[in-house]
């Protein structure tokens, strides 16, 4: 193939991002407050905790539709979760998108 074909082949890869997360305070405090609009009370919580730390797990699709030269054009759709430690649960995300890559 030369420099300025196209190439009709679309391709689908795995995709899968594993990591550690942590949840810290902002602005080099020690705890996180949360205020509630309604009744005005708050609570800080420390940064410290066992669940301020977690495991991140994703996986997802790249679909590249478009390819010529060195540029392709494709969508993405990715999930995933946040195993926090302690009693804080899991935190899941979903997200898309479309790739201009040059």
């Amino acid at each position: 193939m030369n420099r300025h074909e196209t190439s009709a082949a679309r391709t689908v890869a795995p995709w899968r991002r594993l990591g550690w997360v942590t949840d810290w305070g902002r602005q080099g405090s020690d705890h996180q407050k949360v205020t509630f609009l309604e009744s005005g009370h708050s609570h800080s919580y420390g940064i410290n905790n066992e669940f301020d730390h977690g495991a991140l797990v994703e996986l997802g699709i790249d679909y590249s539709a478009y390819n010529f030269t060195d540029t392709s054009i494709g969508a993405y759709a990715r999930g995933g979760a946040v195993l926090w430690g302690g009693d804080r649960g899991t935190s899941w995300q979903v997200s898309g998108g479309l790739n201009f890559r040059f």
